[in-house]
């Protein structure tokens, strides 16, 4: 917002990314383009812009997050700015670019912080080079935020030395901490475009390593509703409250409060339902589709029955359900997919026919529960 394209792009191209490909300066539009990190009249801009909104008493901070793109500026004075070492690389040129503009800021607005998306999808992590070397260092008043994204595995306690993910998740963090005195951790809670992954048992150890870290916050983003979910955000709730407490206390507390007389079953489920995709040698963010195979329905279907039979109030009865939905909604997907592929694979009209069938059912079905917020 701070250097907008369609107020500087025509007369000052140079505040944007020069692209060696097309030989030319190219517009920062919402799929492509970064500023120029390296242009002094930029940075101007962005310390104007950030203390112009300080300005206000009650705004404390003021983001220098990058755009989340991947065309990085190409000039020379911008790829100098980029660390050697291939696993630090753009990590400096947007920390350099930040603590110039946090040191301007701060000299007429001590106190204040200036946020960025230090870690994230298109940029590698912290400015510490393989070996241990530090590259580069956090100005005091600069405050990086720690996107996970997709670099932990959602199978695996956070202090799992048996997963490589997480082993290679907690270096990266020790290493931030080794740079920059204050912190935000940010991560993806269930994962996108993948069938709910349940992190009751794992959310609560994760979040009180985060604030043992020193982070000063924590947001976990859920891209995807389901029922399964509640439990996951109670638990985040109560930890980020107070990471002192017993998370497998809360997980006990959650079921005897929301499932009540219904509570053992219910239980009974999440703990198998917590065990799908935990397979060994597998660490990864999402739950393969093969995961769901049909011996797993099969299996937890069972203590939803039970829990229906024992629960008596309404609310618990509709909370049930509801998990009985989100439950339905699993297997009607991935007996779709799994005829679609056959029918792909074997493009006879037949499995074409039952390939759709297997489609449409999959749709009326979530289509009679779209008002219902179970799952997106």
């Amino acid at each position: 917002d701070w250097c907008p394209t369609d107020r500087y792009f025509d007369k000052h191209p140079e505040y944007f990314s020069y692209s060696r490909d097309r030989q030319r300066r190219i517009p920062m539009i919402a799929q492509e383009g970064q500023v120029c990190h390296s242009n002094r009249d930029v940075v101007n801009l962005a310390v104007a812009a950030a203390r112009k909104s300080l300005d206000n008493p009650q705004e404390r901070s003021y983001s220098m997050s990058p755009a989340d793109t991947e065309e990085w500026c190409e000039c020379d004075a911008c790829l100098a700015m980029d660390d050697p070492d291939p696993t630090v690389g753009l990590a400096t040129r947007v920390l350099q670019f930040t603590n110039q503009v946090a040191a301007e800021v701060s000299k007429t607005h001590p106190g204040r912080v200036i946020p960025y998306l230090s870690e994230y999808g298109n940029l590698p992590g912290p400015p510490v080079r393989r070996d241990g070397t530090i590259a580069l260092k956090v100005h005091p008043a600069v405050l990086p935020v720690v996107v996970m994204g997709k670099r932990f595995c959602v199978l695996h306690d956070v202090h799992d030395e048996t997963c490589p993910t997480n082993v290679d998740h907690r270096r990266r963090l020790l290493s931030w901490q080794r740079v920059a005195s204050q912190m935000l951790f940010y991560e993806w809670v269930q994962p996108a475009h993948r069938l709910s992954t349940p992190q009751t048992w794992l959310i609560g150890p994760r979040i009180r390593y985060y604030h043992d870290l020193g982070g000063m916050g924590y947001s976990g983003e859920i891209l995807g509703h389901s029922p399964d979910n509640d439990l996951t955000m109670y638990i985040t709730a109560r930890m980020l409250w107070d990471t002192g407490q017993d998370w497998t206390a809360l997980i006990d507390e959650f079921f005897a409060l929301y499932f009540q007389e219904a509570a053992a079953p219910m239980t009974a489920y999440y703990s198998e339902l917590n065990k799908v995709g935990r397979r060994p040698g597998l660490h990864t963010y999402n739950v393969p589709f093969d995961a769901w195979t049909p011996a797993v329905f099969e299996n937890l279907f069972p203590y939803l029955d039970e829990a229906a039979t024992i629960a008596m109030q309404p609310h618990v009865v509709r909370r049930i359900g509801r998990e009985r939905a989100a439950l339905e909604v699993y297997q009607l997907f991935m007996i779709a997919r799994k005829a679609e592929q056959h029918w792909h694979q074997s493009s006879t009209p037949e499995n074409k026919a039952a390939g759709l069938q297997a489609v449409v059912k999959a749709i009326d079905f979530l289509s009679a529960i779209a008002d219902q917020d179970i799952v997106a």
